[in-house]
């Protein structure tokens, strides 16, 4: 049996890529592991990627077994060991196995973390479930996402704000928009401009920029006057503000972008 380590790793070292419009995977040497055949086919997360088959999304293991059979809507992955998956137009949880542990019931959702998962209620709000299905924060927003560094997301009212585990306001429903956490540093939008707060709320960077990303590896992209650059976690400009498009990975080769690597054109 794989050990979670043994599937995280196998996770970090398989690679999605797309050919004459069908999706395979590749390892980090560039040699095919499954071939391309897949309409669809998404990262792979806890030993598992969905794919799409004639038009329904099932899920393959590492080595192309189709282990959930094709039956499911919507493009998902697995987090925590459960992937939220639409039916006949309703949301719900299946295992590893295809067995169903939360039933199709919702409207849609995001997936888990921290143990809750957002979804949404027949009325149209949103609220927290655990694993088992119970109701853990009430529905009352507008819109929720999961849960990241213990802060989920929400929407209230045209605006957002961050609330704990237990639905208490941690940051007031303030912005404009907001993105979520990561490595301690949220985006957050202020009078149509991007910035960053920290888990007090704290505005660290000021919202000077057009567009933002989250920090990965000390670093975030972001956007003004139409160009990209990247900035550090003081705000100081690591990678000028000049190029029409900017990305990089800290976790590995991307499909064939190389990790540790920051790709831009002018």
């Amino acid at each position: 049996m794989l050990n979670q380590s043994t599937i995280l790793a196998q996770d970090m070292d398989l690679f999605d890529i797309r050919e004459n419009g069908l999706y395979g995977f590749i390892n980090k040497n560039g040699g095919a592991i499954i071939e391309p055949q897949y309409v669809y086919a998404g990262r792979f997360h806890e030993g598992m990627s969905i794919v799409e088959v004639n038009g329904k999304m099932g899920f393959i293991n590492p080595k192309g077994e189709m282990v959930i059979s094709p039956r499911y809507q919507y493009r998902t992955s697995f987090s925590e060991g459960l992937a939220g998956v639409y039916l006949n137009e309703k949301y719900g949880f299946i295992d590893t196995s295809g067995r169903v542990v939360v039933d199709f019931i919702y409207n849609g959702g995001f997936g888990f973390s921290g143990g809750l998962a957002p979804v949404e209620f027949e009325n149209g709000m949103w609220g927290y479930i655990d694993k088992a299905g119970n109701v853990i924060v009430k529905p009352k927003f507008d819109l929720a996402s999961s849960f990241a560094e213990g802060y989920g997301c929400v929407m209230e009212r045209d605006k957002y704000g961050f609330i704990n585990k237990w639905g208490d306001y941690v940051i007031p429903v303030t912005y404009e928009s907001a993105e979520d956490f990561s490595e301690g540093l949220a985006s957050v939008t202020i009078d149509g401009l991007d910035g960053y707060v920290d888990k007090n709320g704290l505005i660290v960077i000021p919202a000077v920029y057009e567009s933002t990303g989250q920090f990965r590896g000390d670093m975030a992209p972001v956007q003004k006057d139409g160009l990209w650059g990247m900035i550090d976690k003081e705000g100081e400009i690591v990678v000028p503000i000049k190029y029409t498009y900017l990305g990089y990975s800290v976790r590995g080769i991307n499909s064939s972008r190389y990790g540790g690597k920051i790709w831009i054109y002018q």
